[in-house]
């Protein structure tokens, strides 16, 4: 039995694999901190759109303000389920889960009637950065590198 030997094989080198593999790991290199990026200003937009609407309610409540102490205990590191209190309960606000730990001050800053607080460990450093939006302004003030 004669075994026939194909001369015109045709495949892959290892060199070739190699440099596929080197571009593959440059482009993730590139793309993963601009990826992060842009995962951090979605975040932020969250709670800035939360703000707005979580400001929209205070003003709508009939009578005297009242704080609300802040929910969750922590500001989370990531996604959790929402807990509400009688307080935000109160005021009809309700979300499935957040990144964000929320809060209203009364009186708020330079003599606000009152302010919704959002803060948040964005990137699990152990260092929160808080998105305030008072009732006398009309844009978020943001804080970060609080301990």
């Amino acid at each position: 039995m004669r075994v026939r030997s194909c001369p015109n094989r045709r495949g892959f080198t290892l060199l070739e694999l190699a440099c596929v593999l080197a571009i593959i790991g440059l482009i993730t290199a590139v793309s993963l901190p601009i990826f992060n990026t842009y995962l951090r200003m979605g975040q932020a937009e969250e709670a800035r759109l939360t703000l707005h609407g979580l400001a929209d309610l205070v003003r709508g409540q009939p009578g005297a303000l009242q704080a609300c102490a802040a929910v969750p205990e922590r500001p989370p590191t990531g996604p959790i389920k929402w807990t509400s209190s009688a307080c935000f309960a109160r005021l009809g606000f309700h979300l499935e889960q957040t990144r964000f730990q929320y809060s209203v001050a009364v009186p708020g800053p330079d003599g606000a009637r009152f302010a919704v607080q959002a803060r948040a460990d964005m990137n699990g450093d152990g260092v929160a950065s808080l998105y305030e939006l008072a009732s006398n302004a009309d844009e978020i003030r943001v804080v970060e590198g609080l301990e």
